[in-house]
């Protein structure tokens, strides 16, 4: 059974979404490396993201920190999937979170209050409208 060991909103800044979406995966999998993870499964709701870590064609601005994360991730059991955001609710309002409020956040153990919420909503098979 898999337990929640971390849930983070994190701050990248004014940039395109595809820098800030490659940004979140690489800070996501340097915490999993310090926690010493050794099974990772990367839900992503950009497939461009995820085709570019399945064909190891990584771009250039993160490059580096892949180098540094590839030995790692060789060594460890992982895969990345893509899913509709939609059906991403959880990674949806962290990454909204962090962008409207500009601070990143770490939430060891346990989603941040906001999350909670809508994760109830969900498990209770309320419907959830989105409107932008």
């Amino acid at each position: 059974m898999a337990a929640l060991l971390l849930a983070f909103s994190i701050f990248l800044g004014i940039k395109t979404n595809f820098v800030v979406e490659f940004g979140a995966v690489m800070h996501g999998l340097l915490r999993a490396k310090e926690m010493g993870a050794t099974k990772l499964c990367i839900e992503f709701d950009s497939i461009a993201v995820v085709e570019a870590f399945r064909s190891g064609v990584i771009p250039w601005f993160v490059r580096q920190v892949w180098l540094g994360l590839h030995p790692y991730l060789l060594a460890i059991i992982w895969k990345i999937s893509h899913y509709f955001r939609e059906a991403n609710l959880v990674a949806d309002l962290l990454a909204k979170t962090a962008a409207k409020s500009g601070v990143s956040e770490p939430s060891f153990g346990e989603f941040p209050s906001a999350i909670n919420s809508a994760l109830l909503d969900d498990a209770l098979g309320r419907p959830r409208y989105r409107f932008e």
